[in-house]
């Protein structure tokens, strides 16, 4: 495969951020007077997806629209203010960035993040400098998801989207890329499944960060 940019998820992709993200979803449901369900059982659930439907998945089907609302505030001024930075980068993701970047290849993040966040993580955990752009979440939401994300950032950079390629570890990821005419890469190391990644329809799967650069080289 040939590309001259690679777009980036983050959390399960780049950053394993699943117990400060789960830990702020369940201190929202409990403030809220709602039961949350196991931690554990929450991994797949609320890493990666839109604000919003992990609210709805945290809650349960008896929250209406003003407590969901309630609940994606609620998040986010519990996880910006005490877990935003509880994360760390996995193995073999710096090398990989580096390898990449040496190739010449022009990097980007593209996640359902709020963009502030997403920036304070890159910087704390070192990553900042190896991308030339990022693509978050606004505050109101992002009505097209992931693919608004890959279009606006390839858009404003001058790359066909023929010529770029997207790694993330969620279904999200992949279905974004594809709207939009993105190749994807399934990140097997994060939080999503093969078969979710395959379903979704990624072009190619990679069991580690080495793997992605192998499938450059190849």
């Amino acid at each position: 495969m040939a590309f001259r940019a690679f777009i980036f998820d983050l959390d399960g992709t780049l950053s394993d951020s699943a117990e400060g993200i789960v830990q702020s979803y369940v201190e929202m449901a409990r403030q809220m007077g709602f039961a949350p369900p196991p931690a554990e059982s929450l991994r797949t659930q609320v890493v990666g997806p839109p604000t919003d439907l992990c609210v709805q998945r945290v809650l349960g089907k008896a929250a209406n629209t003003e407590q969901i609302e309630q609940g994606i505030h609620l998040f986010h001024e519990i996880y910006s203010s005490r877990y935003v930075l509880q994360t760390h980068a996995y193995p073999g993701v710096k090398a990989l960035l580096t390898t990449l970047q040496k190739k010449g290849q022009r990097l980007f993040i593209a996640t359902m993040k709020r963009q502030f966040m997403a920036e304070r993580v890159l910087s704390h955990l070192g990553l900042a400098p190896f991308f030339e752009s990022v693509r978050g979440a606004d505050p109101h939401g992002s009505p097209g998801g992931k693919a608004d994300l890959i279009t606006s950032l390839l858009s404003e950079a001058g790359i066909p989207h023929a010529d770029a390629v997207m790694v993330g570890d969620r279904n999200d990821d992949i279905l974004g890329a594809k709207a939009c005419g993105v190749r994807a890469i399934g990140a097997l190391w994060g939080y999503g499944s093969e078969e979710e990644l395959r379903t979704a329809g990624a072009d190619t799967l990679a069991a580690t960060p080495e793997d992605v650069a192998a499938i450059l080289a190849g």
